[in-house]
């Protein structure tokens, strides 16, 4: 239900309350506490996330358990890495053997749609969506395999069949106009080493920019593309958190890319384009 690297994690089904009385800050579906992570997806499941250990879960009468075990690998993961001091990004991730890249951005920009055009050219995928990062004992950011899955729109499949001389391995999600490509055999079998994070930015002039990122600017940048910002400072260990986003900012590549808004501008961001704007190339 949840990738390899998160065990030991502990998950039960167990009735769970509706609130969290040592909540200390909420959003709209969720309650956080100093220890504690309560999120309450309508229909679905009540999900409660403690000490980065457990996760508790009560689903919803007659719910999907596919739509159950989604969710569990959305804001309720994100909830247990935050409280073990790691990083999550809402971004994409792919590498190569030189290492891995982030492509991060709001949603429906593109993500998904260049993560299936990299690993037709040859890339390893590491994430879809949701991106965990993690810092070992010498300050080394890498990026962590989740999920061989990648969620795509109709419209992002017309494009990518323009790429892939290979069929898609779909099968249909309970959202309209999206499918579910299997990429199980392309997924990275161990942690990449960091080197580049990409945020895409669509435009209405029909033409790419590139903004480098540089100095203190990089915290606040990679603030912004975290995944859920406000359960990030409800549940992150500030030392921990500046110790992460410190050495992120060290040591990795942060650019933001304008494009072209529309079919053709995800068309134009190919794999090479990518490649050359993080020094990453899967053919080396």
């Amino acid at each position: 239900m949840l990738p390899s690297f998160v065990e030991p994690a502990e998950i039960v089904r167990t009735p769970v309350a509706s609130s969290l009385p040592e909540a200390t800050v909420q959003g709209a579906l969720w309650q956080a506490g100093t220890r504690s992570f309560l999120l309450e997806v309508p229909g679905i499941a009540r999900y409660l996330v403690s000490d980065g250990k457990r996760i508790a879960i009560e689903s919803a009468p007659g719910a999907d358990e596919t739509q159950v075990e989604y969710f569990l690998r959305k804001t309720p993961l994100a909830a247990m890495l935050y409280q073990r001091g790691m990083l999550v990004f809402h971004a994409a991730a792919a590498a190569t053997p030189q290492g891995a890249v982030l492509i991060a951005g709001d949603s429906a920009c593109g993500k998904s749609t260049i993560l299936a055009a990299l690993l037709a050219a040859g890339w390893a995928l590491l994430a879809d969506d949701l991106a965990p990062v993690r810092i070992d004992d010498d300050g080394q950011a890498y990026s962590v395999p989740t999920s061989g899955e990648v969620v795509l729109w109709q419209r992002s499949l017309d494009i990518l069949g323009a790429v892939s001389p290979e069929p898609w391995r779909l099968r249909p999600t309970w959202r309209p106009n999206r499918q579910v490509a299997d990429f199980r055999d392309r997924l990275a079998g161990t942690l990449v080493p960091l080197r580049a994070a990409i945020c895409l930015k669509p435009r209405s002039d029909g033409t790419h920019k590139v903004d480098v990122i540089q100095g203190w600017r990089r915290l606040a940048w990679l603030g912004g593309i975290t995944y859920n910002y406000r359960v990030l400072e409800a549940l992150a260990p500030p030392l921990a958190y500046f110790r992460c986003a410190a050495a992120l900012g060290r040591a990795v590549e942060c650019k933001t890319l304008h494009y072209p808004l529309g079919e053709r501008g995800l068309e134009m961001l190919s794999a090479k384009l990518i490649g050359a704007l993080t020094g990453l190339d899967a053919r080396k």
